[in-house]
């Protein structure tokens, strides 16, 4: 599926918007979105890889560090 700019643009500030305030008002915190990754589990890459695009996220995979954690490591090795 291919959005053209202006729908895309306005999709991605109302799902950043909408995150950012729900979050916020939950929170009280902020959503920094050049740090966030989206990380797929079960699902295809093309479409991992479409809403990256639209969120403008970085595709991360697994294992990755989460305040000093290993997520998605196997924890009965020595170097995760």
């Amino acid at each position: 599926m291919v959005h053209s700019s202006p729908l895309k643009a306005y999709w991605t500030f109302f799902l950043q918007t909408l995150w950012e305030l729900d979050f916020a008002v939950m929170s009280v915190l902020k959503v920094n979105f050049h740090k966030s990754l989206l990380v797929g589990v079960n699902i295809p890459q093309n479409w991992l890889e479409e809403a990256a695009n639209i969120l403008y996220y970085k595709i991360g995979s697994t294992p990755f560090k989460y305040l000093g954690l290993s997520i998605g490591a196997n924890p009965n090795r020595k170097d995760t």
